[in-house]
C-alpha cells in the first residue's frame, strides 16, 4: 500500500517539477539585443571605492634623510596570527 503513496508523492513531484519549468520559461522574456556594439558606460562608480583622504606633512617633526639605514621588522597581532614586514629606521623603537 504504501508504494502507492510513494508512486503518486514521485509522479506529482514530477509534474509539479515540469509545471514549475514550463511556467517559469513562459513567463521570461528574451534577452534585449541590439545592432549596435559598444562598452556600456558604468553608473556612479560601478566598484566600491575608498573615500579620499588628504594627507598633509607633520609641521613639528623634520622629514627623514634619504639615506637612513633602516631594518625590516614583522608587525603581528598576535604570534601566529597575520602580519606584515615594514621598513623602520635603525634604532627607533615600537
Amino acid at each position: 500500500m504504501w508504494w502507492r503513496a510513494l508512486g503518486v508523492a514521485a509522479v506529482l513531484l514530477c509534474v509539479g517539477v515540469a509545471g514549475g519549468y514550463a511556467v517559469a520559461d513562459r513567463d521570461q522574456q528574451g534577452p534585449a539585443r541590439s545592432d549596435t556594439l559598444a562598452p556600456i558606460t558604468a553608473v556612479s562608480p560601478s566598484v566600491p571605492t575608498p573615500p579620499v583622504y588628504d594627507v598633509f606633512p607633520d609641521p613639528t617633526a623634520a622629514p627623514l634623510d634619504p639615506g637612513v639605514e633602516t631594518e625590516t621588522k614583522e608587525l603581528r597581532i598576535t604570534k601566529r596570527g597575520a602580519g606584515v614586514s615594514v621598513e623602520v629606521p635603525v634604532g627607533w623603537d615600537m
